[in-house]
C-alpha cells in the first residue's frame, strides 16, 4: 500500500508540477500551460485567469502575464526579463525567437509575430511554401502602445516608445 501511494504522489508531482517556478509565483487555475517541462519561471511571476502559454518560455521574475494574453512558440523561445508586463489579449507567437528585456511593458491587443511565409515560388501555393522566422528583439525599459504591431525580424532599441495602433515592420 506504501508503495502505491507513493507512486500516486509521484505521478500527480510529474504531471502537475513540472515546470521551474521561482517562490511567490502565482499561476491562476485558468491559466492554461502546455508543455510545462519547457517553462521556467522566476520569483514574483503572477500569471492571471485564462492566460496561455505554449512551448519553450522563460519569464524573469516580477513579470505579470494578464488575462487572455497568450504565449506560443513552436521551434525557438521566448525569454521575458524581469518587471514586465503583458497585457490582455496580447499575443506572442515565435517560430523565430522573441526577447524581451527588462521594465517592458506591453499593453493590450498588442502582436508581436517572429514567423512569417516563404512566399518566393509563384508557381507554388503560399500555404505549401513553409513558414521561417528572424525573430524580435525588445532591450530594455520600452513601452509598447495598444494595438501596436511588431513583425519578425525587427529589433526595438532601448527606450522606445511604439505608438498605440502602429505597424512595426
Amino acid at each position: 500500500m506504501e508503495e502505491f501511494i507513493s507512486w500516486i504522489v509521484h505521478w500527480f508531482y510529474k504531471k502537475r508540477y513540472i515546470m521551474r517556478k521561482g517562490r511567490r509565483t502565482s499561476i491562476h487555475y485558468t491559466a492554461r500551460l502546455r508543455k510545462k517541462k519547457a517553462i521556467t519561471l522566476g520569483s514574483g511571476v503572477k500569471i492571471k485567469h485564462h492566460a496561455m502559454l505554449k512551448g519553450e518560455i522563460t519569464i524573469g521574475d516580477n513579470t505579470n502575464i494578464y488575462p487572455y494574453a497568450v504565449l506560443k512558440t513552436r521551434s525557438s523561445k521566448i525569454v521575458i526579463g524581469m518587471n514586465c508586463h503583458v497585457h490582455e489579449f496580447s499575443i506572442l507567437l515565435s517560430i523565430g525567437g522573441i526577447k524581451v528585456g527588462d521594465n517592458v511593458r506591453i499593453a493590450h491587443h498588442v502582436s508581436l509575430i517572429a514567423s512569417t511565409h516563404h512566399f518566393e515560388k509563384t508557381d507554388v501555393p503560399i500555404s505549401q511554401q513553409g513558414m521561417y522566422g528572424r525573430g524580435i528583439t525588445v532591450e530594455n525599459d520600452v513601452l509598447i502602445g495598444a494595438g501596436a504591431q511588431v513583425l519578425d525580424g525587427i529589433p526595438i532599441r532601448k527606450g522606445a516608445v511604439v505608438g498605440a495602433g502602429s505597424v512595426v515592420v
